[in-house]
């Protein structure tokens, strides 16, 4: 079984994809709390303090010097 994250842009869809689980070739779920996640809730604290005061810090030499 594969799974993938679809973006329904037309209500019309539904219709269909409701259709499709009717006759048991999808199956449509809710997404959960954990899908929802905000990336920054997600990789807290995963990168090292130090790791990323140095990145912070490139990041505004860099674009010091991109003004110049």
């Amino acid at each position: 079984m594969k799974a993938i994250h679809i973006e329904i842009l037309d209500d019309k869809v539904m219709a269909i994809l409701q259709s499709l689980e009717e006759l048991k070739l999808i199956r449509v779920r809710q997404p959960s709390e954990q899908d929802t996640e905000q990336l920054e809730e997600k990789y807290a604290g995963k990168l090292p303090t130090q790791v990323a005061e140095d990145m912070q810090d490139y990041v505004k030499r860099s674009r010091k010097e991109w003004k110049k």
